[in-house]
């Protein structure tokens, strides 16, 4: 959960010792900066891992972008990466849902039940909750750029564009998880 209140949510296959090491004391821009050097090292298989994956999970209908995501995001163009992920992840979290309801809403009421011993299921909806009410959080175009990510003032042409490649990894495993949870939502 600490990982998620500083905008990071793990996929699916990292071991809980490499969770904690990319925590490491809380700060957030090494914790940046240990997301980056993760999806850097070993040759760059695990980015490679985690955009193979994202379109394979039931995410065809976005294959075309998210291909074109990975190309910039290879560029360094994360100013095209960053609201074309939230384009993505708006869609994998409303899937089959009417009225444009509220994002978080939807992801709270997916939260399984109370917590009866630990449940790997049961973590990830936690964090992803907590994740995608920190992206999706009230911030009035009147007052000040939020601190961090913000659907509402990237989509809405009101945040800089000066996005880096952590802002990008950070949502692309965002729309990774969400994916697998909504695939596995039981």
């Amino acid at each position: 959960m600490a990982l998620a209140r500083l905008g990071w949510i793990t996929p699916i296959w990292i071991r809980k010792n490499e969770a904690e090491s990319l925590l490491g004391d809380g700060n957030p821009d090494e914790v940046d900066a240990a997301f980056v050097e993760y999806y850097s090292n070993e040759g760059f298989t695990r980015y490679e891992r985690l955009m193979r994956e994202l379109p394979a999970a039931n995410n065809r209908q976005w294959a075309s972008l998210i291909r074109q995501m990975d190309a910039a995001y290879r560029r360094d163009d994360h100013a095209i990466v960053v609201p074309a992920a939230f384009v993505v992840l708006e869609g994998v979290l409303t899937r089959g849902q009417d009225n444009g309801p509220n994002l978080r809403d939807i992801v709270s009421k997916r939260v399984p039940g109370p917590p009866e011993g630990y449940s790997l299921h049961r973590v990830m909806w936690l964090a992803a909750s907590e994740l995608i009410g920190g992206l999706y959080a009230h911030h009035d175009f009147d007052g000040d750029a939020p601190p961090t990510l913000n659907r509402h003032w990237i989509l809405h042409g009101r945040a800089a564009s000066d996005w880096s490649q952590a802002d990008s990894l950070r949502l692309l495993q965002a729309c990774y998880v969400a994916s697998y949870l909504a695939l596995n939502a039981g």
